[in-house]
């Protein structure tokens, strides 16, 4: 669903490592943290706005259990995943 840094290293025809640092250098923060933003994001609109439930949200975006997803969500954006389901 989401490009990975290798991915987007790739298309920047750089390292890994000159991709992260240049991306820093243009946008004041990390890579990863950008990527965990725009992934917390999608998942939250997903949620609001699908009627998915959690486990299949966690699913898409790569999680090895719907509990790690949800604390990584919870941590996110204080409040569990099941606050955003829509019914």
């Amino acid at each position: 669903m989401m490009c990975s840094i290798e991915e987007l290293a790739a298309v920047a025809r750089l390292s890994k490592s000159q991709f992260k640092t240049e991306f820093k250098n243009q946008t004041g923060q990390s890579s990863g943290k950008y990527l965990m933003m725009r992934r917390m994001e999608k998942a939250r609109a997903l949620l609001a706005n699908t009627g998915l439930p959690v486990h299949i949200v966690a699913e898409i975006f790569g999680c090895t259990s719907q509990s790690a997803f949800t604390r990584r969500f919870s941590w996110y954006f204080g409040d569990p995943p099941n606050r955003f389901v829509s019914r």
